[in-house]
C-alpha cells in the first residue's frame, strides 16, 4: 500500500506544469545518484569534479603531500616528565561509550563487530570514546593503551576501504579525536614510538581531501568537519597544503552554513552545539599555531555562534541548574552531557559572557581545556532588564521570556525542512518552560534507523502541533518529493500588548492538499496563563489531530479523562491545568504514554538511542472547515 503522501503527489502529477517540473527534478536526481554509483564502483573522482566548488577542484590534481614535520604529536606539549605520574599501569578492562551502548573491552576492540544501528559502528571507528576516556581517566597507562589501540586499527583497517569506517565524516572524526587524545595527555610520558601513527594520520588526510563531502545545494555540516580535520592536522604537522584546504573551506562555506545571526542552518539545537565545538577547536588551533590572520576571521563567527547558543539556555528558578531543549535531531557523536556545559567553558567565556560566570572546567568537553593559568574572560554583558524576546527570523529561532514562562519556537524560514537538514516537521510547534522547568517538550529523535520508531521523531505527531486528515503541514524531507511539492511559506508576527505578548505563525503547506487550505496558530502570553488559537481555513469535513507532549516528570492527576475538556498535571511544585475548546464541539481527548505499535506516540528521547515514556495529550476532532480551536494553559503554585 502506498503512503497517502505519495498518493497525493500522484494526483498532483495530473496537472501538466507540475508533471514537467517533477519529471525534470527526477531526471536530475537520477543523474546525481548515477554519478555517486560510478564514483564508488570505478573509484574515480567524477562526482567530486561535478560537486567540488571551483576554489577546491585544483586539489584533486595534487595526489600527495609535499612534506610534514615528523614528531608533531610529541610537540603538542612538554614530553618530558612534568611531575605527573608516568606509571604505565594496566588500564584494561575498559568501558567504551558508543552511540547507544557501553561496550566492555578487555584488551583491544573488535573492529569488525556488527551492530544493528550503523551509528554504533560509526562511533566505534570515530574514536570519540577514546577521547572521552583520556579526558576522564588521564594517565600514562591510558596514553600507552590508546597508542596500542590506534596502531591496531591502522594494521587491521587500512586496507578495508569498503568498510563504513572509511566514510568521510568518520575519517574526519578519527583524525581530530586522535589529535585531541594526544593534546589531553600531552604531559604524560611513555616510550612508545608515535611516528607510525603520525604517518597514518597524514595518509588518512590524503584520502579525506579526495572524498570531501560536497553535495551541491545539499552540502551540510559534514564538510566543515572535513575541514576541521584537515586544518587541525595540517597546522599541527606543519603541512600547509592540508591546512590551506581546511582554511579555504571554512572561509567559503561558513556564510552558507552559518546564518548572519550565528546559527547553524540545520534546524537542530544539538547540532548547533556540535558545530560550535568545531569552530572553537579550529579557533584554538589557529591561535595555538600562530595562524593569526585566520584566527581573526574565525573569532567573530565563533562569537556569534556562542551568542546564538544562549537562546537554548533555560535556567531553573532558584537553582544553579539549567536545561536546553532538544529540538531537531540529536547527535549520536557524543552523549548530551559532553557538550551541555560548552557555553560555560574557558574558550567560550573568552569570547562572550552574557552575565557574570565562572568557567566550568570539569564537565565533558570543557575538561579538554582545563588549565591552571588565568584566562582572559570577556567582561559580562549584563542587560539592565531581562530580555523578553529574542527573535532571529533569518535563522528560524524565536524565544520569549515573559513572567515565569520561557517559550522557544523553531520555524524554518523557507517552510519545509531541506533534505540536508537535521530539522523536523515542527511548524507551529513550541517548547514551554515554567520557572525554568520543562512542561511541554520536543520529543527529540530516537535514532537514524529508517523504521517507524526511528522516523517518528521527525514527524508532526512527535511535536506540539496538528495534522489535517493525517497529513503533516508539509511532507517529510524525501528525495522523491520535488521542491514545488515540499514548499511552504511561513510567516511570523509578534508584538507586546500591554501586560501580554502576542505571536502568530502562519503556513500554507496544506495547500498541496487543497489550494484553499491555510493554517495559523496564535499565542497570547500573560504572566501565568497562555492561550493558543488554532485556525485552518478551507471547506469540507476533515479530521484534525493535535498533539501536546508533556515533560516526563509531570504526573497526570486525573486518570479517567477521556473526552474531558480539561487535563490536570502536577510537577514537584506546581499544578498545571490545560483546557481545550474546539469551536463548541466536544473533542476526543486521550492521554497516551509509551506506545510503539502500530504508530509510536508518548515518548521523549533525551539523547540518541534512549527512549523514555511520557504523557502525550492527543486531541482528535472530526469537523468541517473552517476550523477553530482554543487552548488555555494555567499555572498555580
Amino acid at each position: 500500500m502506498f503512503p497517502r503522501e505519495t498518493i497525493n503527489l500522484v494526483k498532483r502529477l495530473m496537472w501538466p506544469p507540475f508533471f514537467i517540473h517533477t519529471f525534470i527534478y527526477w531526471i536530475r536526481e537520477l543523474g546525481r545518484l548515477s554519478l555517486r554509483k560510478i564514483n564508488i564502483i570505478c573509484n574515480v573522482n567524477i562526482y567530486q569534479y561535478f560537486y567540488y566548488p571551483v576554489y577546491l577542484r585544483s586539489v584533486l590534481k595534487n595526489v600527495g603531500i609535499q612534506e610534514y614535520e615528523e614528531g608533531y604529536l610529541g610537540r603538542l606539549g612538554k614530553m618530558n616528565n612534568s611531575g605527573l605520574s608516568s606509571d604505565l599501569e594496566n588500564v584494561t578492562p575498559i568501558t567504551m561509550q558508543l552511540a547507544t551502548l557501553k561496550l566492555q573491552c578487555d584488551d583491544l576492540p573488535d573492529w569488525f563487530q556488527v551492530f544493528e544501528d550503523p551509528e554504533i559502528t560509526f562511533s566505534l571507528h570515530r574514536w570519540g570514546w577514546l577521547l572521552m576516556l583520556a579526558v576522564n581517566n588521564p594517565s600514562a597507562g591510558m596514553k600507552k593503551w590508546g597508542l596500542k589501540v590506534m596502531k591496531d586499527w591502522f594494521l587491521n583497517m587500512n586496507n578495508k576501504k569498503w568498510h563504513p569506517a572509511w566514510e568521510s565524516y568518520s575519517v574526519s572524526e578519527r583524525i581530530v579525536n586522535a589529535l585531541l587524545f594526544f593534546y589531553v595527555l600531552r604531559y604524560y610520558t611513555c616510550d612508545e614510538d608515535v611516528h607510525f601513527i603520525e604517518r597514518n594520520l597524514i595518509d588518512k588526510s590524503l584520502f579525506l581531501k579526495n572524498h570531501l563531502e560536497f553535495h551541491g545545494d545539499r552540502t551540510n555540516n559534514h564538510v566543515l568537519n572535513n575541514a576541521r580535520a584537515l586544518y587541525m592536522l595540517g597546522r599541527l604537522s606543519s603541512c600547509e597544503e592540508l591546512a590551506d584546504i581546511g582554511r579555504r573551506i571554512f572561509i567559503e562555506e561558513t556564510p552558507r552554513l552559518i546564518t548572519a545571526s550565528g546559527f547553524l542552518r540545520e534546524d537542530s539545537s544539538s547540532y548547533h552545539f556540535l558545530l560550535l565545538r568545531t569552530y572553537l577547536e579550529v579557533l584554538h588551533i589557529a591561535e595555538y599555531t600562530d595562524d593569526t590572520t585566520f584566527a581573526e576571521r574565525m573569532k567573530p563567527v565563533a562569537t556569534s555562534m556562542v551568542k546564538a547558543a544562549w537562546i537554548f539556555d533555560v535556567s531553573k528558578t532558584g537553582s544553579k541548574d539549567w536545561d536546553f531543549p532538544l529540538i531537531g535531531d540529536v547527535s549520536p557523536d557524543f552523549p548530551i552531557k559532553w557538550l551541555k556545559d560548552i557555553c560555560r567553558s574557558t574558550p567560550v567565556l573568552e569570547l562572550f559572557r552574557p552575565f557574570e560566570q565562572v568557567a566550568n572546567s570539569f564537565s565533558g568537553w570543557n575538561k579538554i581545556w582545563e588549565t591552571n593559568e588565568p584566562y582572559n574572560a570577556q567582561p559580562p554583558f549584563i542587560s539592565p532588564e531581562r530580555q523578553k524576546c529574542r527573535m532571529y527570523k533569518d535563522s528560524g529561532w524565536y524565544r520569549v521570556d515573559y513572567g515565569n514562562f520561557t517559550i522557544i519556537w523553531h520555524i524554518y524560514p523557507a517552510g519545509s525542512i531541506p533534505l540536508y537538514s537535521h530539522g523536523h516537521n515542527d511548524i507551529f510547534s513550541f517548547v514551554l518552560y515554567w520557572r525554568g522547568c520543562p512542561v511541554i517538550v520536543d520529543s527529540g529523535r530516537f535514532s537514524y534507523t529508517l523504521d517507524k520508531f526511528g522516523l517518528y521523531g521527525k514527524t508532526t505527531s512527535a511535536h506540539n502541533t496538528f495534522t489535517s486528515d493525517g497529513f503533516d503541514p508539509y511532507p517529510a524531507s524525501r528525495t522523491m518529493y520535488p521542491p514545488k511539492y515540499r514548499k511552504g511559506k511561513p510567516n511570523v508576527k509578534w508584538e507586546e500588548r500591554g501586560d501580554s505578548f502576542y505571536l502568530r505563525i502562519s503556513h500554507d503547506g496544506f495547500q498541496r492538499l487543497n489550494e484553499h487550505h491555510f493554517a495559523y496558530r496564535e499565542f497570547h502570553i500573560s504572566n501565568d496563563t497562555i492561550k493558543m488559537n488554532d485556525f485552518i481555513q478551507g471547506s469540507g469535513c476533515h479530521n484534525v489531530r493535535t498533539f501536546f507532549h508533556f515533560a516526563d516528570n509531570l504526573k497526570v492527576i486525573d486518570n479517567g479523562i477521556d473526552n474531558s475538556s480539561e487535563v490536570h498535571l502536577r510537577n514537584d511544585r506546581d499544578r498545571i491545568n490545560v483546557k481545550l475548546m474546539i469551536a463548541g464541539l466536544m473533542p476526543s481527548v486521550r492521554i497516551i504514554s509509551g506506545v510503539r505499535d502500530p504508530d509510536p506516540i508518548g515518548w521523549v528521547f533525551p539523547e540518541y538511542g534512549r527512549c523514555v515514556p511520557t504523557s502525550t495529550c492527543l486531541v482528535v476532532t472530526y469537523t468541517s472547515y473552517p476550523y477553530e480551536a482554543e487552548y488555555f494553559l494555567g499555572f498555580a503554585g
